[in-house]
Order: structure tokens, then C-alpha cells, then sequence
């Protein structure tokens, strides 16, 4: 009992010695950076959005303490795309009951704000899932090249100036000025990811991981399954891009292993 007594008095003691401190920083230099891409030029229904929700929740089972988390849009316009989401994961390297009073890391807050990223992550994407636009294009290639362009120049990058995991939440669809779909599917790889070289629209992906999902149906509002060529095509294209910006591994799929 005189042990319990002991233990519960020191939990009280940390509590009160840490209430005035400030809010922890989790963001490690130099460490791991995960960016979420949101396909908004998609009419998602309820069949999108739980594979979503089956996704996501893989997503953050990935994540480490300290990793930079950066969530952007895709439009209709690449300049249209918006930064909505930008924390990093919170925890401590060592979560044991002497790091809670002798670290520098508060375990007990880092748990706490755990759970809030975890809300506020959910919160975010699917407010972007539930506000449906209507778009006239789908400019996937350029705002992927950009975002990962500016992210590799500097901003949460690692030492290498690489990212560590790109998600894509997408149906592929490219329907671009430079790109109007079916351009992808109707021209060999080779010869578009040239032209793509020449505007400087490759992702800037060196080393990184890249999954793809949501892959396999149209962007119709009655979202047909996309006939076997279209989709063989399709991914085709898709693994080049991202191959020829270097990533080290592509996953392209409907639901994310």
C-alpha cells in the first residue's frame, strides 16, 4: 500500500510541476515526413468513404513519434491546391513509468495529444470527403510535382531532402489542360512521362514510398468500374510517374494493404 501511496504522490507531483509548462514540441530534425494527398475532384459515395476510413486508420498505424504529417488537396488547378493539415506524430522515444518522471518527453501529455492528432487528422479529411465540389478538371500529375517539389526544397524535409511516404487517395484520373483524360491511356507511358520532363511536372519523390488508393473506378457520379484495358493503362501510367521521380516503391490499388 505504502508503494502505491508512494507512486500515486509522485504522479500527483509531475502533474503539478508540469500544468504551467508549455505545450510539447514533437517535430524531431531531420526526421521522417508523410504526406496525405485528397482527390477532390471526385463525387466520393459511401463505398469511397470506407475504404478511405479502412485506410487512414492503416496510415496512422505507420506513423512514429516525431513525424512531420502534411495534408494537401488536389483541384481542378494545381495553384487551387491547399496545405490543410500540418502537425507532427506525438510520443516520446521511450514510454515507461521512469520517462515520465526523469525525461524531458511528457509521456502522459504526449498520449493525450496523441489522441487529439488522431481526431483532428479524422476531422480534417473528412470534412474534405463530406464538402463535395464540382470540377471541370483533375490536375493530379502537376499538384503532386509541386507540392513534392517545395516539400524536397526544404519544408520538413529529412537530410537527404527526401520524403519518407506519400499517400494518394485518388481515382487517377487525369483530366488536366496538358493532360485531358484519355490522353494517358491513349499514349504510351514513355512518350508522356517525355512530355512531362519537358514542363517539369515529375514528382520529386527520392526515395520515397508511394501507395495509391481508391484506384479502379471513374470519377463519374455513378463511379463505373474502369474496364480492364483503361485500368491496366491507367496504373501503367502512374507507376512510370512516380517511378521516374524517383520513388523507391509503388503500391497502386483500390484499398490500401
Amino acid at each position: 500500500m505504502k508503494i502505491l501511496q508512494v507512486f500515486m504522490l509522485l504522479i500527483i507531483l509531475w502533474l503539478v510541476s508540469h500544468k504551467v509548462e508549455a505545450a510539447q514540441e514533437y517535430c524531431l530534425p531531420g526526421g521522417r515526413t508523410s504526406l496525405i494527398f485528397i482527390d477532390r475532384t471526385t463525387p466520393y459515395d459511401n463505398r469511397d468513404k470506407k475504404v478511405f476510413t479502412s485506410g487512414i486508420q492503416k496510415i496512422v498505424d505507420r506513423f512514429q513519434f516525431g513525424e512531420k504529417v502534411i495534408v494537401f488537396t488536389i483541384n481542378d488547378n494545381y495553384v487551387e491546391s491547399q496545405k490543410t493539415f500540418d502537425k507532427c506524430f506525438p510520443g516520446c522515444p521511450e514510454e515507461n513509468v521512469w520517462s515520465w518522471f526523469l525525461g524531458n518527453c511528457r509521456a502522459f501529455e504526449a498520449r493525450a495529444d496523441r489522441a487529439n492528432f488522431v481526431r483532428d487528422l479524422a476531422i480534417n479529411i473528412r470534412q474534405l470527403l463530406d464538402d463535395v465540389q464540382e470540377y471541370p478538371r483533375s490536375d493530379i500529375a502537376r499538384t503532386i510535382a509541386r507540392v513534392t517539389e517545395a516539400i524536397s526544397q526544404g519544408i520538413g524535409r529529412r537530410p537527404d531532402g527526401a520524403l519518407s511516404s506519400v499517400f494518394v487517395f485518388s481515382d487517377l484520373i487525369e483530366n488536366s489542360v496538358e493532360f485531358p483524360w484519355p490522353s494517358i491511356v491513349r499514349t504510351d507511358a514513355e512518350s508522356t512521362i517525355k512530355k512531362m520532363i519537358a514542363l517539369n511536372s515529375l514528382p520529386s519523390l527520392s526515395g520515397a514510398e508511394v501507395y495509391v488508393f481508391g484506384f479502379g473506378r471513374f470519377h463519374n457520379k455513378e463511379r463505373t468500374p474502369l474496364r480492364t484495358e483503361t485500368e491496366n493503362r491507367t496504373r501503367n501510367f502512374w507507376s512510370a510517374y512516380f517511378m521516374a521521380g524517383g520513388a523507391s516503391s509503388i503500391f497502386i490499388g483500390s484499398q490500401l494493404e
